[in-house]
């Protein structure tokens, strides 16, 4: 939910307070159209995100994890269907958590369209994707990117799922200090001094 949360930031507020941003695996629409299909598997259509949002009603924990297995990523699709020890605990703790907040959620997100915040953005733009993504085709959200946003760098770790950074997290944490050491904070956000620090805890 990290890049959602950027998201809406740059939104609201654009990017001239951040000194950089980084997403994980996230395409800027998740639903798929006439005019988009980088969305979620390509081809997750308005009618689509009606029969999940009902899925979600009926089972929240089932709908979200089948939301995540059955997709591009074939061993993510295997786990699934093996139902898998690590699945169960999956399975478990997601149905020990109340539905309702993950539905609300879901609906806050889904029809939100942010191709044109990402594009605004005047930053380094670090997007880092699972090569092995069951979500997005990464190397077609890639060059999506790369096309549309100036300040874009795109990074592809290939057999990572989803979640790249907890698949790679040392390559990720070199990633990100890198693109942290081409940030450049704006004048009247210079970090704090002693004194002013000192201050702030009195």
């Amino acid at each position: 939910i990290g890049a959602v949360t950027i998201l809406e930031y740059l939104r609201t507020h654009r990017s001239a307070t951040l000194a950089g941003v980084v997403l994980v695996d996230q395409s800027p629409r998740m639903l798929t159209g006439r005019d988009w299909d980088l969305g979620l598997y390509g081809e997750f259509s308005p009618a689509d995100n009606l029969a999940f949002e009902w899925q979600m009603r009926r089972d929240a924990a089932g709908a979200y994890l089948r939301l995540l297995a059955c997709g591009f990523n074939a061993r993510a699709r295997a786990e699934y269907d093996a139902n898998t020890p690590a699945m169960r605990r999956k399975r478990q703790l997601l149905r020990s958590m109340p539905g309702a907040p993950w539905l609300a959620l879901w609906k806050s997100l889904a029809h939100k369209d942010y191709r044109d915040d990402i594009a605004a953005v005047t930053v380094p733009l670090l997007v880092v994707l699972g090569g092995a993504s069951n979500l997005y085709d990464a190397a077609r959200l890639g060059r999506w990117f790369e096309d549309h946003v100036p300040y874009a760098e795109v990074l592809r770790y290939d057999g990572a799922d989803h979640a790249p950074h907890l698949a790679m997290p040392a390559r990720f944490a070199r990633d990100v200090a890198a693109c942290a050491a081409r940030c450049t904070f704006p004048v009247e956000r210079r970090r704090p001094t002693l004194r002013t620090i000192a201050g702030s805890a009195a």
